[in-house]
């Protein structure tokens, strides 16, 4: 962790969104078998925690997805520094700014909260029929009148909307954030704006690469789904490279 180096948000040219996933390769075939052991144990702690907990299994498995998030970064940053990744430094983020990680699932839980009363409020606003008409359509199933159904598409599509304008900008705010905590050591809300800024002055690259993760998730469906085994630590290791090439450390003017 390095709280000294102040940052700054670089630039990247577009087809630097494609070099990430490259990058997050090369940071991956040094250590498949643990990239893919830290997934699994992931996967099954989070997935056995939801299922286990009546009501709160869902929070639980919130700050979960947070914990082991960051802990994939500081995976990631061991392994930059030349270190062999160890299974344990999933774990990282409960030994060490803990408090911060969970700072920010709890407020990603409220931004999926208000999106999701923002976009209820607007299905009501913009549908043709009473909750009370929806909620029998609904009960008919299968045997609802399609002609119906099709009265609700503008005010589904609405209410999808204005629930991803508002979610949106959270995701902004959360994407780099659990790696300006863990390996920088930012605050909550701090690591949020930084991470803000580098979504939105990277809009360009950042396309590119969520417009280059769809031929190469094919792989996928070309191999009945065996390439996930590759392909979830790639995914989550290229939001590392691309973090560590748009936040660097601030130059000091030369002194006079």
């Amino acid at each position: 962790m390095n709280k000294s180096r102040e940052l700054e948000v670089r630039v990247i040219e577009a087809a630097g969104g494609w070099a990430w996933y490259g990058q997050a390769y090369t940071i991956f075939k040094r250590a498949p078998f643990t990239w893919i052991a830290m997934v699994l144990i992931a996967t099954l702690i989070t997935m056995a925690m939801a299922a286990s907990v009546p009501l709160l299994g869902g929070l639980l498995a919130t700050g979960l997805n947070a914990l082991f998030s960051a802990g994939f970064f500081h995976a990631c940053a061991v392994s930059d520094r030349g270190e062999a990744v160890r299974v344990e430094h999933l774990f990282e983020a409960f030994r060490n700014r803990l408090g911060s990680i969970l700072g920010l699932a709890a407020i990603g839980l409220g931004a999926g909260i208000l999106a999701l009363l923002v976009g209820v409020a607007f299905f009501a606003l913009l549908s043709p029929m009473t909750f009370a008409d929806f909620l029998r359509l609904f009960q008919k199933g299968s045997e609802a009148d399609p002609s119906q159904l099709l009265l609700l598409f503008p005010a589904l599509l609405g209410s999808l909307l204005a629930a991803l304008l508002v979610y949106f900008p959270f995701v902004m705010a959360t994407w780099y954030a659990p790696a300006l905590i863990i390996i920088d050591g930012r605050g909550t809300i701090e690591a949020m704006k930084l991470s803000f800024r580098g979504v939105a002055g990277n809009w360009l690259a950042l396309t590119v690469y969520g417009l280059a993760a769809l031929p190469i998730s094919l792989l996928a469906v070309i191999t009945f789904g065996l390439a996930l085994i590759v392909m979830i630590p790639v995914f989550q290791i290229t939001i590392y490279t691309s973090y560590r090439e748009v936040f660097v450390a601030k130059e000091e003017p030369p002194q006079p």
